[in-house]
């Protein structure tokens, strides 16, 4: 009989650091998150990894995060975008 993970993948990018994959790894841990399979690469100094995991024990709290994550990186996009076309037209 297989187990039915509810699956979700997850994927970090960003410049190369120290620790990284602990940091991620600690905090989807301690929220009940399994992490069931995971890739990563660094090219030229940018890290790139995906994970797959299982959130059947720690789905809120991380559905949360990705939220306030996502609202800030949209907000963030949109200040940028504002800035760009301001220089544009002057």
């Amino acid at each position: 009989m297989e187990h039915n993970a509810n699956k979700t993948i997850i994927t970090v990018v960003g410049k190369d650091t120290v620790g990284i994959i602990a940091k991620v790894c600690t905090y989807l841990s301690e929220n009940g998150v399994n992490v069931l399979d995971i890739s990563q690469t660094i090219v030229s100094g940018y890290f790139n990894m995906m994970m797959i995991v299982d959130m059947t024990k720690g789905c809120k709290k991380l559905l949360q995060t990705a939220r306030k994550i996502w609202t800030y990186w949209a907000r963030r996009s949109a200040y940028r975008s504002s800035a760009r076309k301001q220089r544009s037209s002057i």
